[in-house]
């Protein structure tokens, strides 16, 4: 099981690219009980009540009875394979300072399948079948993903299917379901990278008991008190009737007719729950003291001795804001281009790194950031932080140049075409499209979207974001000393 970050997603590879013509247009499923119009009986289920296509992008999307949502999308680039993704709206969303972790340990239980599906996953149903099934825990949901060959994910959904319904939890299970957590959160706590990270997210959200315990990895204390009797129970909040909204998408070498049927006797049988919005879970997405402009100095072991690394930026774009994300990845990028040139004078070039940084998002309010980060000699930290809210604030004022935006958009729209050629991608994405509201055409767009960018847009975008009330200044200070080898560190 592969957890999601616990505080911050960064945007590896911006949403979107052409992936071909939509298929015909299709009329709604008949009303159960009611005669199927004329036309391909194959397309019919049962459990299907609402269908449309989006033209772009062509993505079917459906409404099952139990109120379920399944998109779809045919992509023929790997022959005979599919990847499935489920998304269980909830997870670390719902979790509290007496319950954190526990979303962690439930995703790590039912990825173990064989033991947590006995039934659906013995050898008379899966045995000799192409099928992979991961559970993770992240941020905003508890996702399954299935993959592999398309005749064999039936089989892997009605795994899944028991998975989301009477899933075996044992003490055993959950024990060991702890230990994986406490692996990751110690391999956590010697990387240099994630001790920079955490020490940004201290900074900007204040850890327990002040600040909101959801936007920190869990204690280890705390993980002893998870038992399976608590396990159970989590997993049932997700699960039951009425419980938390589910969204799905099925892509790969697969028919709609085929994704249709799949999906009748398995994710059209779960128990009836509302259906998933942006409205989801709102509540829910907002954070105790969420900060304004936050500027402070810090420190962290994950910064060698006698260096700083400088973050700068501002509160940015919420996880449904795609073009907002775009345009200002695409300013970020020139920043940083511009800084790499300001640290390579006379004045830095001996002690600084490359520039780094981006667009952040979180499921949580108001905590989307838009950083350049770079370190340098501890004496030196004065002249990069000016350097770099000067490119900034340039960027806000006055945008880049055409000359500038030309390879910085060519390279990120190759960024989206190389990350369209992975089904996962496609799948995951999708599988979020109702419950951030996002048009599936809209993800479809970013190769495009970037092939037509203009400086004008980049410098609107830093204007809405680049405000005094919405700025981050960290400094990120190493020891004085050098420090013993248990946190291997940074540049």
């Amino acid at each position: 099981m592969r957890s999601a970050s616990v505080i911050l997603a960064l945007m590896l590879g911006p949403m979107g690219g052409a992936i071909g013509a939509p298929p015909p247009a299709l009329q709604l499923a008949p009303a159960p009980g009611a005669a199927a119009p004329a036309g391909p009986r194959s397309l019919w289920c049962e459990t299907v009540v609402e269908m449309q296509t989006s033209r772009r992008s062509g993505v079917t999307s459906v409404w099952l009875a139990n109120g379920v949502r399944l998109h779809h999308l045919k992509i023929d680039r790997r022959p005979g394979e599919a990847v499935v993704t489920i998304a269980i709206c909830g997870g670390k969303l719902l979790e509290d300072a007496g319950t954190r972790g526990i979303s962690e340990i439930a995703a790590n239980v039912i990825d173990d399948w064989d033991a947590a599906a006995p039934n659906a996953s013995g050898a008379e149903h899966m045995a000799g079948r192409n099928a992979r099934i991961d559970a993770a825990a992240g941020p905003d949901a508890i996702t399954l993903r299935l993959e592999g060959a398309v005749g064999d994910m039936e089989s892997a959904l009605r795994v899944a299917k028991e998975l989301l319904t009477t899933p075996t939890v044992t003490a055993a299970a959950v024990e060991g379901a702890r230990d994986q957590v406490v692996r990751e959160l110690r391999l956590r706590a010697g990387d240099a990278r994630a001790a920079v990270s955490d020490a940004i997210n201290g900074a900007i959200v204040p850890p327990p008991p002040a600040g909101d315990p959801r936007l920190h990895p869990p204690d280890e204390r705390s993980l002893t008190q998870v038992d399976a009797q608590g396990v159970r129970a989590w997993l049932a909040r997700h699960s039951k009737e009425d419980g938390a909204p589910i969204e799905c998408a099925i892509v790969g070498d697969v028919s709609l007719a085929e994704a249709l049927h799949m999906a009748d006797g398995t994710l059209g049988a779960l128990p009836k729950r509302g259906r998933v919005s942006s409205e989801t879970n709102r509540v829910l997405r907002q954070v105790q003291n969420t900060p304004g402009a936050v500027r402070k100095d810090v420190s962290s072991a994950g910064v060698a001795a006698g260096r700083v690394t400088l973050a700068r930026g501002c509160f940015g774009p919420e996880m449904g804001a795609l073009n907002d994300q775009r345009e200002l990845r695409a300013a970020a990028r020139v920043a940083m281009a511009r800084l790499k040139g300001v640290l390579a004078g006379p004045n830095f070039a001996m002690g600084s790194s490359d520039p780094g940084g981006g667009v952040y998002v979180s499921p949580f309010a108001g905590l989307g950031m838009v950083l350049v980060s770079v370190t340098v000699d501890a004496e030196q930290a004065g002249a990069a932080s000016e350097a770099i809210d000067a490119e900034l604030g340039r960027m806000a004022a006055n945008g880049p140049t055409a000359e500038e935006l030309a390879p910085v958009a060519a390279e990120l729209a190759r960024s989206v075409e190389e990350f369209e050629r992975d089904l996962r991608y496609w799948s995951a994405t999708f599988a979020k499209c109702d419950a951030l509201g996002i048009d599936p055409d809209d993800i479809a767009s970013g190769a495009a979207f970037y092939k037509a960018l203009t400086p004008e847009r980049v410098r609107g975008a830093m204007q809405r974001y680049w405000r005094d009330e919405a700025r981050i200044a960290l400094t990120i200070r190493g020891p004085e000393k050098a420090v013993g080898p248990a946190v291997k560190q940074g540049p």
